[in-house]
């Protein structure tokens, strides 16, 4: 199996209350499915029947997300092209895009 990434910026706005987010995310003590370190979110999640990682990093009215998809190799040639990216593995915080 392959891994792909898709990432891009969100603009917030101005009233955006990242940290209550933030903190809804983040009452799980085990953090089983989802984890937030500091201003970022790491959560678990199925994505066109796969594996993925979901990471959104907060920041000044914008956030940063990253979607890290594990897919099989059939994936077409124009979706391997938008979403080719560095592996992340067990949903492990991910580099920031571009």
């Amino acid at each position: 199996m392959r891994r792909a990434r898709l990432a891009f910026r969100l603009a917030l706005p101005t009233a955006y209350r990242a940290a209550d987010f933030l903190a809804f995310h983040g009452r799980d003590a085990a953090a089983t499915a989802e984890r937030v370190d500091g201003n970022v979110l790491h959560k678990a999640v199925v994505w066109a029947e796969r594996p993925a990682c979901l990471t959104v990093r907060f920041g000044a009215r914008q956030a940063a997300v990253e979607l890290a998809v594990r897919f099989r190799l059939a994936v077409g040639a124009v979706t391997r092209k938008v979403l080719a990216g560095p592996p992340v593995d067990n949903c492990q915080p991910c580099q920031p895009a571009g």
